[in-house]
């Protein structure tokens, strides 16, 4: 996993809006967790948990790491 697509994938949650932005952002939270390795998944939700100014929700990062794993 390359950083230029997780960079690339947190602008656009950044930039995400509306009433379906958070099926949106859970789907890209998915995808990206699904796509690293263990180390790497790790990382990507830490650093989401603690800079939620991407504006993504604690719920929302929870929600797709469960569904990213099951």
């Amino acid at each position: 996993m390359l950083f230029k697509d997780v960079f690339a994938t947190l602008l656009r949650l950044s930039k995400m809006s509306g009433n379906a932005s958070m099926n949106e952002k859970e789907n890209a939270i998915v995808k990206l967790i699904q796509d690293a390795d263990n180390t790497e998944a790790k990382f990507i939700v830490r650093w989401l948990l603690k800079n939620l100014r991407t504006g993504v929700a604690e719920k929302t990062v929870l929600s797709a790491l469960a569904r990213a794993v099951c």
